[in-house]
């Protein structure tokens, strides 16, 4: 009896979704394009995560996750266009408080200065970096991250080039 009850609730959740944000909207792929519309679409269902990797996003266009309500993973490898004050964006919108995940992996323009802001992320629960050349003293940026956020797990460094 309790299987068909959840197979009708599921049945029921199914058909709202389909009906509310799983319509198809030509005309706004039309106005905005597949790429963007597909976007907004993902967004619109609860999309919590971003995989940014080999992008050219820069400082001004983190301006864009500010005000995202649900952002639980960011992923930020290969992208060299920003530096400390993007992390700021996120820092002081309000990724703030859902951000879980961070990765970044070869940035040239990160710094120890990151710190302050990343340990402001304060739902941060993994946080991984790699080949941060102008972090100069790595052992230090990870050690206060780790005292900062103290329940988060900071991926420790393992060659003389990362963080």
């Amino acid at each position: 009896m309790k299987g068909v009850f959840t197979l009708k609730i599921y049945s029921l959740r199914r058909r709202i979704a389909e009906r509310l944000s799983n319509k198809f909207n030509e005309k706004r792929v039309n106005e905005i394009g597949p790429d963007l519309a597909c976007l907004e679409w993902l967004m619109e269902c609860g999309s919590t995560e971003v995989d940014a990797s080999d992008s050219a996003i820069a400082n001004e266009g983190f301006k864009y996750f500010r005000d995202l309500r649900h952002l639980e993973l960011l992923k930020m490898n290969f992208c060299d266009y920003f530096d400390d004050d993007a992390i700021r964006e996120l820092a002081l919108g309000r990724p703030a408080a859902t951000l879980r995940d961070l990765e970044i992996v070869l940035n040239p323009s990160v710094s120890d200065g990151a710190v302050y802001w990343l340990s402001r992320l304060t739902a941060l629960r993994r946080a991984h970096f790699y080949f941060l050349p102008y972090v100069s003293n790595r052992q230090w940026f990870i050690r206060q991250l780790k005292l900062a956020l103290p329940r988060s797990e900071v991926i420790p460094f393992n060659s003389s080039y990362s963080c």
